[in-house]
């Protein structure tokens, strides 16, 4: 397993958040994972979803009582 990087996204809705998640996964080597925490409750169901399509693995998603949702993606190609 590679190494993990973090991404805040803050508050950014679905629509910024798939541009700069694309970006950001391109950014990493084939084996790390990116750690995004997000705001947006909505990012649950449409990051993981995304990624897939994108042909990266998504190793866990949890949402936290405070609103905040931690998904973790691995780059696969």
């Amino acid at each position: 397993m590679g190494q993990s990087i973090r991404f805040d996204a803050g508050t950014r809705g679905c629509d910024t958040l798939a541009a700069e998640f694309r970006r950001r996964i391109s950014g990493i080597a084939v084996g790390d994972r990116l750690v995004v925490t997000v705001r947006d409750p909505a990012a649950k169901q449409d990051l993981g979803p995304l990624a897939r399509l994108m042909g990266h693995g998504v190793a866990g998603a949890q949402a936290y009582p405070d609103g905040r949702v931690c998904i973790t993606v691995e780059r696969r190609r």
